[in-house]
């Protein structure tokens, strides 16, 4: 019986395992569908996962949550009067939506980090990811690729902006060029400790250096 539940337990986290690197893998190109494999994985790891209390380094986080929390109670029964304009109480908790999750997420997430190894892996799927977003952006600055392009049923969409008038921009797959840059400066320092960790010149080097 043991035997059993130990065989099933390590399908269910070689699961969670596959589906954290692919969705990282296609995160950037095919978010849709990233998020529903990273959803998985994240929780399958929290099943897994109980001492995320005991971690000083969480704390942190859970009294930012509870704070943050409160804070959106105090403004909903007790609103403010000093201000000059009307303002939505309800965007508040809208706002802790995007937070909160995300605290969630990087708890979870340590699941599959634990290592170097693993932190090499994801590294390398985060800049392996990366590669759509130059071809698609380089293809638009200078290819006019323009979008927007729909893939399996609008699940996936590469926007590809046109340029407005007066000013020559890179979205790529993004509808923002912010967003692209903010991809690309995610993964920026990524690639320079892999290229200065490796001291001899190398295909690697070279290869991170060319990339």
């Amino acid at each position: 019986m043991n035997i059993k539940k130990d065989h099933k337990n390590n399908l269910l986290l070689k699961a969670g395992k596959i589906c954290f690197s692919f969705g990282i893998l296609i995160l950037p190109g095919a978010f849709f569908y990233s998020s529903i494999l990273l959803l998985i994985s994240f929780i399958i790891a929290n099943i897994y996962t109980k001492n995320n209390l005991k971690d000083k380094w969480n704390l942190p986080l859970i009294i930012c949550s509870i704070l943050m929390i409160l804070i959106c109670l105090i403004s909903n029964f007790y609103p403010s009067t000093d201000l000059d304009f009307k303002y939505d109480n309800n965007l508040n908790w809208i706002g802790l939506l995007n937070w909160i999750p995300m605290f969630w997420v990087f708890w979870t997430a340590q699941y599959y980090l634990k290592t170097i190894q693993e932190r090499i892996n994801c590294a390398f799927y985060l800049l392996i990811g990366t590669i759509p977003i130059l071809i698609a952006g380089f293809g638009q600055y200078y290819l006019n690729w323009y979008g927007p392009f729909k893939f399996f049923n609008d699940t996936i969409i590469w926007y590809q902006r046109e340029n407005i008038v007066g000013m020559k921009g890179m979205t790529g797959l993004f509808n923002n060029p912010n967003y692209t840059a903010c991809a690309l400066a995610t993964v920026f320092p990524i690639l320079c400790a892999t290229f200065f960790s490796n001291k001899y010149l190398n295909f690697r080097k070279i290869r991170h250096f060319s990339f």
